[in-house]
């Protein structure tokens, strides 16, 4: 059922053996880990569902998702120096190019081949395995100084991203086991971005999709009515954001955005926004532009459910807020557990009208950071105000 896997088969160069990926350390999010293909490529682990509903999402939603460039079969291999390494190679025997995708020559050694003692230990214990799962699901909120920032920045954030680091040492430790997995390779929504702030905001009352066990539904549901998502139909799911005045990058993971109420989505959603000196209100502008275009496109949108997608907002935090336009972007990802007509027959369900609880969370975020537009032009208006005599 669906399309066929569209393979992804780079170009001849002179390193025919693959491409050795590097961790994204930009994720703030989800629960697998993103992978660095090359400069503008990221990849992530196949799932098939998602795979079928990007090749047949609807024309007008398209632009507020990632673009989907392809297959990738990816192994763990060891280096000459006994590094180990995620690499990514064609897979299949028919494969099909994709346009502005190549196999760049890298070095096959790695900044975080040696990170993390756990990743580059060949014994690979479960008890490490364990441990690093235990890791995972501590709150973190940190600030960590980015002073004398090198002349690449991805080798700095490549150290001070907990979540990124946590789920790159994970993922090594799962490909070990199974040998190798097939990787959906996607559009890099940071690129072109100096330090980029990223939001990850969960969207809909429900999480799992149709087929799943009632273990997981009773899960994803506790989940659910726990946090902010039964109520306004979304959550902060991760978040790093640049602060100018103190030169620090603040990072906030899933577990603390779990635990936030209506108010403190609310004021989280205020610290993403603000760079240290004041509030970002002309990206907050153009973000709630964006919003209501995807609303609109979403009420069009016939039979889809966009069970456990997030809504990832993107913005410039080297500019500084007196920029006329700093660079901003919306996008729409995670398709995982996504119902549409395609899988009606599978599913054994058919859903009319448009997805309601996505729709209440672009409402509700809409609504959040309309006031904290207003909340921030009575404090102006209030600074400016004479003091009555």
């Amino acid at each position: 059922m669906g399309p066929a896997l569209q393979y992804f088969m780079p170009r001849p160069g002179p390193d025919p053996r693959g491409v050795a990926l590097e961790p994204f350390v930009h994720q703030v999010g989800g629960h697998s880990c993103i992978l660095r293909f090359d400069s503008g490529t990221v990849c992530k682990v196949l799932i098939r569902r998602e795979h079928d509903v990007y090749h047949s999402l609807p024309a007008d939603l398209r632009p507020f998702t990632a673009q989907y460039r392809g297959v990738v079969l990816v192994r763990v291999e060891q280096s000459k120096t006994g590094s180990i390494l995620l690499i990514a190679h064609p897979a299949g025997m028919n494969h099909v190019s994709v346009a502005g995708v190549c196999c760049p020559k890298r070095n096959r050694g790695t900044s975080w081949g040696r990170e993390g003692e756990r990743v580059g230990d060949s014994a690979g214990s479960p008890k490490t395995r364990d441990e690093t799962l235990e890791a995972l699901k501590q709150p973190y909120m940190l600030r960590l100084p980015l002073s004398g920032c090198p002349p690449r920045t991805q080798d700095l954030l490549a150290q001070l991203n907990p979540w990124a680091r946590r789920l790159y040492q994970y993922r090594v430790e799962r490909l070990r086991e199974e040998g190798e997995r097939e990787f959906l390779l996607l559009e890099d929504l940071t690129q072109g971005f100096r330090l980029p702030c990223v939001l990850d905001v969960k969207l809909g009352c429900r999480q799992h999709g149709e087929g799943a066990s009632l273990e997981k539904q009773r899960s994803q549901s506790k989940k659910c009515e726990q946090s902010t998502s039964a109520e306004l139909g979304m959550r902060v799911c991760g978040m790093q954001v640049f602060q100018l005045d103190s030169d620090q990058m603040i990072f906030l993971n899933k577990y603390l955005g779990r635990s936030l109420s209506a108010e403190g989505c609310r004021g989280v959603l205020g610290q993403f926004f603000h760079s240290g000196a004041q509030l970002r209100r002309g990206v907050i502008a153009g973000v709630l532009t964006r919003l209501g275009e995807l609303r609109e496109i979403v009420e069009r949108q016939e039979g889809y459910r966009f069970y456990s997608s997030s809504l990832l907002i993107l913005y410039e935090g080297a500019e500084p807020c007196s920029v006329d336009s700093v660079r901003f972007d919306v996008r729409l990802i995670d398709f995982a557990h996504t119902s549409s007509p395609l899988f009606s027959s599978h599913d054994g369900v058919t859903h009319g009208g448009s997805d309601a609880g996505l729709l209440l969370g672009l409402r509700s975020l809409q609504g959040m950071l309309g006031e904290i537009l207003r909340q921030d032009q009575e404090g102006r208006e209030g600074l400016q105000r004479p003091t009555p005599l």
